[in-house]
């Protein structure tokens, strides 16, 4: 049994795994930082913690609806030993998938959707934060 958070980018849903996941929190402001990649929206300060505000539109290369980014939801998520916070369009729910539930994602996808699974009448990508960090640290 896997604890899935679920959230929606531009139409489409993906999770992550509850043990990645800190807190979920309403829109936060931040601050620009020069010269940072195109998926580095800025810093923000939640509670004294200053953290990396990630575009997830801009992470995941997914086309941002038409007027913008839709950002209602930040993911405070644990990477490794620092915190992160993902810009989300907005948390469906927290829910739980049992092992024979997911199915393998499509290889075109790269390693950041490491499986596939059916919730709340959605098929929802499974993200492997570490892979997607990975994936675009160079970028």
């Amino acid at each position: 049994m896997m604890q899935l958070i679920v959230f929606s980018l531009n139409n489409t849903y993906y999770s992550l795994p509850t043990t990645h996941v800190e807190e979920i929190t309403n829109r936060l402001s931040s601050t620009k930082v020069p010269k940072s990649t195109e998926w580095v929206e800025g810093l923000v300060n939640l509670r004294g913690h200053v953290m990396t505000l990630v575009n997830m539109h801009n992470l995941l290369n997914i086309d941002e609806p038409e007027g913008g980014t839709c950002y209602n939801n930040t993911i405070i998520a644990q990477l490794d030993k620092k915190k992160v916070a993902l810009m989300v369009d907005e948390v469906i729910g927290v829910t739980e998938a049992e092992e024979h539930d997911f199915q393998p994602a499509p290889s075109d996808g790269g390693q950041a959707v490491s499986s596939l699974v059916t919730l709340y009448e959605h098929v929802v990508n499974v993200i492997d934060l570490t892979n997607l960090f990975n994936e675009n640290e160079g970028s």
